[in-house]
């Protein structure tokens, strides 16, 4: 499992997205967020 909220979830605001990764309507990450998702993963998971 892969707990994308945890990865773009504010650390000072637990029940929102960080700005960085918010696209504006405070619901679906940006092309940042986006790339930070892709980044999260664990490959291994995938061996």
């Amino acid at each position: 499992m892969i707990d994308f909220e945890a990865a773009l979830r504010d650390p000072t605001h637990p029940a929102r997205m960080r700005p960085e990764w918010d696209c504006g309507d405070h619901l679906h990450p940006s092309d940042p967020g986006y790339l930070h998702m892709g980044d999260c993963i664990d490959l291994a998971l995938f061996d």
